[in-house]
């Protein structure tokens, strides 16, 4: 369970991760998300304009490697598929034309880093 900050705003999300060791001070994981919050989509189909939902559930599943640190500190790179489940409509502010609303525009990708630390252990 987590929450976080993206440029759009504040996301909450609950989900699983399996890691599998590479070295005693590496893995490799399989996640699986459930997020909430606001998302903005890249429109491939729409001269390259998004699509701005205020709110959104939608699903992550996803690789990712985590290196540890002696120090305590993690540092966990990952990417994988975000396919919407629910979303409030469109904000008014974007001009996504209507073959991108709101069932053509359900599945992208994402990617990105974690910084983490580990009280008490490695």
């Amino acid at each position: 369970v987590g929450g976080g900050a993206s440029i759009w705003g504040w996301r909450a999300a609950a989900g699983v991760r399996a890691q599998f060791p590479v070295t005693p001070r590496s893995a490799l994981g399989a996640e699986l998300w459930l997020s909430a919050g606001p998302v903005e989509e890249l429109c491939l189909l729409c001269d390259r304009e998004t699509a701005d939902y205020e709110r959104a559930l939608y699903l992550q599943p996803g690789v990712s490697y985590e290196l540890r640190f002696l120090s305590g500190f993690r540092l966990r790179l990952f990417a994988g598929l975000k396919r919407i489940l629910a979303h409030s409509a469109l904000s008014s502010s974007e001009s996504c034309a209507a073959e991108c609303r709101p069932d053509n525009l359900r599945i992208t990708g994402y990617g990105g880093a974690a910084i983490g630390y580990t009280f008490g252990g490695t």
